[in-house]
């Protein structure tokens, strides 16, 4: 007679990969509330913690979920954050202004006392002295502007360190970025510190570094600083070319 092994109960209800799973481990985007047992994923249970904002943008990670958070000038720098548009005037339920209150702060502009200054947000150093931002083609603009050097012929009251090569033209999202939309005429933050004098017309056009792709040879992004237009501009018209470097 023929004699069978008696398997427990116990192991007949269990599932096979029951038997071969591991501890639940948190083995990917830590926090994310999920881990692998070595067969399958699987659940871990966390509870949420602070809501950090690692880029400035207004969003978070608070160890289980995207959060929404206050944007704030501080004294860190954070590099490339999108600026608040200054907007605090509401004009209809919905808009810019009544949705976020954000100012701009007078602690995010710094002089740097040598003929530059900080913006504290985007951690994007321009030049302030204002006689050496003046009318010139799109082309004579990127040929400045690279040619800047703290004591060099070109901007005599420049005297940061830098040498020819660290500035530049800025570019279109680099220029709009300090436009503080609750103003007009000129439409820059009223806190930043420029120094020296301007000419008999102080305001207008200002040159981007970036062309404008329907028409790369002729023409390029401009900024008229009357109320903050963004529009395409003919290269060998004149504007003025507003230098900016990185720190």
């Amino acid at each position: 007679m023929k004699s069978f092994a008696v398997i427990p109960l116990l192991l007949l209800t269990m599932p096979l990969n029951a038997a071969m799973a591991a501890d639940c481990e948190d083995t990917g985007l830590p926090g994310d509330g999920w881990g692998w047992d070595g067969e399958n994923s699987c659940r871990i249970v966390v509870s949420a913690g602070a809501c950090i904002d690692f880029d400035g943008d207004g969003w978070g990670w608070n160890g289980v979920s995207s959060c929404v958070t206050d944007v704030q000038v501080t004294d860190s720098d954070v590099a490339y954050a999108v600026p608040p548009t200054g907007q605090t005037t509401s004009y209809a339920n919905g808009d810019d202004a009544d949705q976020q209150t954000t100012p701009i702060r007078p602690s995010r502009f710094t002089s740097d006392g040598n003929g530059s200054f900080t913006d504290r947000l985007t951690g994007l150093v321009w030049l302030s002295v204002r006689q050496c931002i003046f009318d010139q083609t799109w082309f004579s603009a990127l040929n400045f502007t690279e040619q800047l050097s703290a004591g060099g012929s070109v901007c005599e009251d420049l005297n940061d360190g830098s040498v020819v090569g660290d500035w530049r033209l800025p570019n279109i999202d680099e220029l709009q970025s300090f436009i503080d939309y609750e103003r007009q005429n000129p439409v820059f933050a009223a806190n930043m510190p420029f120094t020296g004098f301007w000419d008999d017309y102080p305001w207008g056009r200002y040159w981007s570094s970036t062309s404008f792709v329907a028409d790369p040879d002729q023409n390029a992004w401009i900024l008229n600083s009357g109320f903050g237009q963004i529009s395409v501009y003919e290269k060998t018209n004149v504007a003025r070319a507003f230098a900016v470097r990185d720190r």
